[in-house]
């Protein structure tokens, strides 16, 4: 009985062990199989997040290069990764069936994708086309909110999963423990058992292990898309240290890798901006902002300074800042652009404040004044935001008002300029005297924008005119007098200065002659008296003045001029009268006019040169309503699309890029054009004034033929080339390069401008002892044989050359500059044939050394 209770406590014992090893074995198999479905469920989670990862990756790639190119297959591209986006965010969906807040980040992540697809370039979704017909594009841009919002979602879906999965395998390792435990206290058969649990586990590892390979697939994937993409991506630790950074980086900076990482990112930020940044960053850490957007330059490798755009979105856990990740963009050819753009308003700016006459700006609208320079800021006793928005009736009376208003109306119907020669302005209590030119300004459809006025002060001119007018009045009303008191006032003769009082008799022999002028002129009265009068002219002039003086004696009062002893007089003859009226005598007045004469001769000269520069000036305003016209209206256009695309760089900066670059070339082209011009009517009139100075020295003619010709290669037409040929072994000249340069650029200039498409224009020097010849010949246009004369005239252009650009000043500023280096210029031309020009320019005479320029020609040309 007691060997059966010991068996039967034995096989209770064993039969509780077994239980036992029976029942922890199978909490251990429970164990592995959660463990395990936990694992697939992780793995497919995981999946199909990196899925759409690459997937929302990929689209936007593909995204970029459709809206670069615009080609269909990546139109097709587009719709095919959109499907798999959205079958990527179905399948996750399937996988998390069982977890409501997997679903509700999924559905999320859903929504943004919908929203994503409406921005998407590419094939019209709902267009039924065939293979013959082409898709039809529609939208243009990428919404990055979008990317980041599904990259966002995705990132939590694998932070959650993997936070998981950690806790599901320390939970398998402990129930692991465990079941070694009490595998060993269930002895042999717990044992057994336990292998059996192992087995298992041992099935759940290696399907764990796969799971985790794939991951590191996935995360290989995902980073050789980032070293793809074409800005700068890096990681950085809370304390603004590099802890990744993509291959990107080293075209930017010109550092490697190696050399970055574990570096603060200050590292590459410029020392003028350090502070600056620091504070900027510091403001979104303290403040936990999510996500900011930067601009600041940095310092590459090779001491270059480049702009960048920076994104930083915050990475944080919980409350906790874990560091920053980061998106760079170089924006050093936007910050070149915006500088351009600058410049080019400065340039504008200074040329019309330095105007030396006034010159208003006035909306086409209402007539209200935009703008003045500084000499009007002056005429006016106002600046020019004190006047801005003013009209004619807030600033003159309403009968000045009225005229200036009529002008302008008269500009905007007939679309054309007019002058106005003269016209008073009264301002408080002083009236000044103005000629006014004023010129319609259009914009790109013709429509008028502006009205823009040129004034120029003639009140000294008129001022001088009215002197003039006076002079000649007392000079009339002098001469009457003395006619009047001759014989009362003979002392005051003898002091006439100036010239001398005459009284001649019937035979034009002296009665009388007194005056300041007889001793200057060597003379007494004594040695005049009973003289002929006629006998002092010389005898080719001696019947011209009796003839006047026949006159005087038929009672006529005449004024005419002579010439005596090198000096101009005016002669005033009045005949004199006895008591019965009968004339036997005569009384001439005689005044020295040599500094009246040289008055005349000045205010002549003055007039020819104020007439040449009204015409100058005519034909610059002339010029600037044609010539400037269309490069102000192009830099007005292209300036504000520039504005409008700066306004929308978000949502295609490579094409905005694009476009900026392409009106700013535009705008450049239209300063050098307007810069031309002003350059000729500079030169020219240096020239006029022979104020142009001369710098002679000794260079290489080829190099300089050399470096011309690849100047102008950026000007040749289609198919243009120029062949450059030196036909001697010399090569040194000694003359002013830059007015050779001038000559030169000008006459190769013309040859490209007036030659066809697909020509060759020859450009041949050879060097003499005595100087520099070259000819340029062209295959073009020619110029006609009726109009070969005029061709060296300023402002002279060819017929057949009126609708190609130009102001007709080249040529004449080229002659009167060869002219200036002693040198001689020729032509031979045929209509359309083509015209060769010859040129020879002598050497410069060497002179002693010495820092100051040679001036050449002081006299006007």
């Amino acid at each position: 009985m007691k060997v059966e209770r010991i068996v039967i406590a034995l096989f209770l014992v064993a039969l509780f062990e077994r239980v036992t090893s029976l029942y922890f074995a199978s909490q251990n198999f429970n164990t592995g199989e959660n463990s395990s479905v936990v694992a697939k469920h992780t793995h497919q989670i995981m999946e199909a997040a990196y899925e759409i990862q690459f997937k929302v990756m990929e689209l936007e790639n593909v995204c970029n290069k459709y809206t670069l190119s615009h080609e269909l297959s990546y139109a097709r591209l587009i719709n095919q990764d959109r499907e798999g986006l959205n079958k990527s965010i179905q399948l996750l969906r399937d996988s998390a069936k069982s977890n409501s807040l997997e679903l509700q980040k999924i559905d999320e992540m859903a929504t943004l994708a919908s929203e994503l697809a409406l921005t998407l370039p590419g094939e019209d979704p709902t267009a039924n086309f065939g293979a013959d017909r082409a898709p039809k594009t529609f939208r243009a841009g990428l919404q990055e909110n979008l990317v980041n919002g599904i990259l966002s979602k995705s990132n939590e879906l694998l932070t959650e999963e993997s936070e998981a999965f950690n806790v599901w395998r320390n939970s398998v390792n402990e129930t692991r423990r465990q079941s070694l435990n009490n595998a060993y206290i269930a002895a042999i058969t717990g044992f057994l058992f336990v292998i059996i649990v192992l087995l298992f586990l041992n099935r759940g590892i290696k399907r764990r292990k796969l799971a985790e390979a794939k991951i590191r697939g996935n995360e290989q994937r995902l980073r050789k898309m980032i070293e793809e993409v074409g800005d700068v991506i890096f990681s950085c630790d809370y304390k603004g240290s590099f802890t990744f950074i993509n291959s990107r980086h080293e075209s930017l900076t010109g550092f490697t890798t190696d050399e970055l990482l574990g570096k603060h990112f200050t590292f590459l930020v410029h020392p003028d901006w350090t502070d600056k940044v620091l504070e900027f960053y510091k403001k979104q850490f303290e403040n936990k902002i999510p996500e900011t957007r930067f601009e600041f330059p940095i310092v590459t490798k090779k001491g270059e300074t480049k702009w960048v755009e920076q994104t930083a979105a915050m990475v944080s856990k919980g409350a906790m800042v874990e560091g920053f990740q980061c998106v760079v963009r170089d924006i050093t050819r936007r910050k070149e652009t915006e500088e351009e753009i600058m410049r080019t308003n400065q340039f504008l700016d200074s040329m019309l404040e330095n105007i030396p006459n006034t010159v208003f700006v006035k909306d086409a609208k209402d007539l209200s004044y935009l703008r003045f320079n500084k000499a009007g800021e002056q005429l006016m006793g106002h600046t020019s935001a004190e006047l801005m928005g003013k009209t004619d009736y807030d600033l003159f009376p309403k009968e000045q008002a009225d005229f200036f208003t009529k002008n302008d109306r008269e500009v905007l119907l007939s679309r054309k300029g007019i002058d106005i020669p003269e016209e008073p302005l009264n301002i408080g209590d002083m009236q000044r005297w103005y000629h006014t030119q004023k010129i319609p300004v259009y914009d790109g459809q013709g429509t008028p924008l502006y009205i823009l006025g040129i004034s120029e002060d003639i009140t000294e001119k008129k001022k001088a005119e009215d002197t003039i007018i006076e002079l000649n009045t007392d000079l009339a009303r002098n001469v009457a007098e003395l006619k009047e008191s001759q014989r009362f006032y003979r002392t005051l003769a003898h002091n006439f200065p100036d010239g001398t009082i005459t009284v001649l008799g019937p035979d034009l022999k002296y009665m009388f002659v007194d005056g300041r002028e007889l001793a200057l002129e060597g003379l007494t009265p004594e040695k005049l008296i009973g003289t002929s009068y006629l006998e002092r002219f010389p005898s080719e002039e001696r019947d011209e003045i009796k003839n006047k003086l026949s006159e005087i004696f038929s009672g006529k009062e005449t004024t005419f001029e002579i010439t005596l002893t090198g000096n101009y007089y005016i002669l005033h003859g009045a005949p004199l009268r006895t008591t019965n009226s009968v004339v036997d005598e005569i009384l001439l007045v005689k005044q020295n006019i040599n500094k009246l004469k040289q008055a005349e001769e000045n205010i002549k000269a003055a007039l020819e040169k104020e007439k040449l520069i009204n015409e100058l000036k005519s034909r610059f305003v002339s010029l600037a309503s044609h010539e400037f016209r269309t490069p102000l209206s192009t830099i007005l256009s292209s300036t504000e699309l520039i504005g409008e695309y700066i306004e929308h760089v978000g949502q295609n900066p490579a094409l905005i890029k694009d476009k900026n670059i392409q009106h700013l070339k535009r705008i450049k082209s239209a300063i050098q054009n307007m810069v031309s011009i002003l350059n000729n009517f500079l030169s020219l009139d240096q020239l006029e004034q022979g104020k142009t100075l001369t710098y002679p020295l000794e260079f290489d003619i080829r190099k300089f033929a050399e470096e011309m010709v690849d100047e102008l290669q950026g000007g040749l037409k289609n198919g243009q080339k120029i062949a450059y040929t030196n036909k001697s072994r010399a090569a040194t000249v000694y003359m002013d390069k830059a007015i050779l340069g001038n000559v030169t650029s000008n006459l190769l200039t013309n040859a490209i401008k007036y030659s066809p498409e697909n020509s060759t224009i020859n450009y041949i020097t050879t060097i003499t002892p005595n100087g520099l010849e070259f000819t340029v010949e062209d295959h073009g246009i020619g110029i006609p044989k009726t109009e070969q004369a005029n061709l060296f005239e300023r402002f002279f252009r060819a017929k057949n050359t009126l609708n190609i650009e130009g102001t007709g000043l080249g040529l004449s500023i080229v002659k009167k500059y060869i002219d200036l280096l002693n040198g001689h210029i020729s032509f031979t031309s045929r209509e359309n044939e083509g015209s060769i020009f010859k040129v020879f320019i002598a050497n410069a005479v060497r002179e002693p050394a010495t820092d100051e320029p040679t001036l050449i020609n002081q006299k006007p040309l």
